[in-house]
């Protein structure tokens, strides 16, 4: 690879150089806000949940727009989700880097498809 030009993500975090820039589009994220009505529990066990008696706050953007509402968390809702976390690591880790690759690579999949406009038109 004498004279080649690709840097690799190590020389690029050495020289802390800038990657490729993302594009600045917010459409996917906005579809997908729009697909959860805007309106955010709290993520555990894989799905967002909203448990009864709990606050909500509205997150808004740089001008002032409301973005989303999201659940606020109380001390039973932390644990919960600590034991969740616990019991992922623990199916986690139990895989083979086979079957982690696998998983990965569907979620790759599943945002590259968000990114094309598929996931737009699906909804």
């Amino acid at each position: 690879m004498a004279g080649s030009t690709n840097k690799t993500v190590r020389d690029i975090f050495e020289s802390m150089e800038s990657g490729p820039a993302a594009s600045s589009s917010t459409d996917t994220a906005q579809a997908w806000l729009d697909h959860h009505s805007r309106s955010l529990g709290l993520f555990i066990d894989g799905q967002f949940v909203r448990p009864d008696g709990r606050q909500s706050r509205s997150l808004t953007d740089s001008k002032g727009g409301n973005v989303c509402s999201t659940v606020c968390a109380v001390d039973d809702d932390v644990s919960q989700c600590a034991s969740s976390a616990v019991n992922g690591f623990k199916a986690w880790s139990g895989l083979s880097c086979h079957q982690r690759a696998k998983v990965l690579l569907r979620g790759d999949q599943h945002i590259a498809k968000m990114g094309s406009g598929l996931y737009q038109q699906s909804l």
